[in-house]
């Protein structure tokens, strides 16, 4: 078993794409995060010593560094795609697909889905790529567009009107409501071959018990 999970992860880590595969049936390309051995659990106290200073990317490295392990997988899908309403509507079984060329594998790793709705964790987790599924990550730009088609429209050496105000600041994108952050607690794990051979190995299974977070 210990064999089946340690080629597990390698063909996870070589693999070049990921789908979800939703219990009820559908399809959606994502950029999960590495598997870990143990979910991220949300400090409740200050930063030891500096307590003033705002967790973030680096922090994470020194005070919660990521465990080893084929417990738990993170991934984000859009709240408004056909796919974040089934979950939250209770749909919560599901399955990550990867495939790699390198291993001459692909796997299947199933289990049981929850929503993460903690501040702490959606920042901690959050990953910039994401922001092309999501639909409210546009508005910006959309903003920004708008803005340079008005310039564009002024007759030529016109001032630009007034400002109402300074520009307010955007939140950061992981504040997004559309940000749906999924942890797959991980059941089991399903391994095959993906090229003909002498070598060719018969399927594989793994059952996994993630530790609870």
């Amino acid at each position: 078993a210990d064999d089946v999970a340690a080629e597990v992860l390698r063909v996870i880590r070589t693999s070049g794409t990921c789908f979800f595969v939703a219990d009820g049936g559908g399809v959606l390309r994502v950029d999960p995060h590495a598997p870990e051995g143990a979910p991220y659990l949300p400090p409740t106290e200050p930063l030891p010593l500096v307590p003033h200073m705002e967790r973030n990317d680096i922090t994470d490295i020194f005070e919660s560094p990521p465990v080893a392990g084929l417990g738990f997988i993170h991934f984000a899908v859009a709240r408004s795609s056909s796919f974040g309403k089934a979950i939250l509507v209770g749909h919560r079984r599901g399955s990550l697909l990867y495939s790699s060329d390198i291993r001459g594998a692909y796997c299947t790793v199933s289990g049981q889905m929850s929503v993460i709705s903690d501040p702490e964790s959606r920042r901690h987790y959050w990953k910039g790529l994401w922001s092309a599924s999501l639909p409210a990550a546009a508005a910006p730009d959309a903003a920004a567009g708008k803005a340079r088609v008005s310039a564009a429209a002024r007759p030529e050496g016109s001032a630009a009107p007034p400002q109402a105000g300074a520009p307010e600041e955007l939140p950061p994108a992981w504040m997004s409501e559309e940000y749906l952050l999924i942890r797959l607690a991980v059941a089991d794990a399903t391994l095959q071959a993906s090229v003909d051979g002498p070598s060719r190995w018969e399927r594989r299974r793994v059952l996994c018990k993630p530790e609870a977070p």
